[in-house]
């Protein structure tokens, strides 16, 4: 589930993700839905593995955040997110700043096999140009 041991896999109850989820119906808003996904997902990436492993057909979707400046999502990463994965600061092979812009660079991050892979402040032209 994680051959490079980048994650925190110790067993630390529901407290983090209770925080998590006080803190983001405290801060978000209107947005407190989509946040609350994200965390639910970001979860479900670090199980997918495991699902794809026993099940061949399994299908592990990318999740693609996009949105306009100032909604909080790089805020979400950096305060939820990467603590709930156990990720001290920001791991550069676990989350990614910046915009992918080849396709390229897009598949040598997924064949490093850390999962979840963070991309964080994607540009809509380099989502179009990674939609493949």
């Amino acid at each position: 589930m994680d051959p490079h041991g980048e994650l925190d896999l110790a067993d630390y109850g529901i407290d983090g993700l209770v925080n998590a989820h006080e803190w983001i119906i405290k801060y978000y808003g209107g947005n407190a839905v989509r946040a609350l996904a994200n965390v639910g997902l970001a979860m479900a990436k670090v199980v997918s593995p495991i699902a794809r492993r026993r099940v061949r057909t399994f299908i592990d979707y990318v999740v693609w955040n996009y949105g306009r400046g100032g909604e909080g999502k790089t805020t979400l990463v950096e305060y939820v997110l990467t603590p709930l994965l156990g990720i001290s600061g920001v791991n550069e092979y676990v989350v990614v700043k910046g915009p992918v812009k080849r396709d390229t660079q897009f598949r040598n991050l997924i064949s490093l096999h850390r999962l979840p892979l963070i991309l964080d402040e994607q540009d809509l032209r380099s989502l179009r140009e990674n939609a493949g």
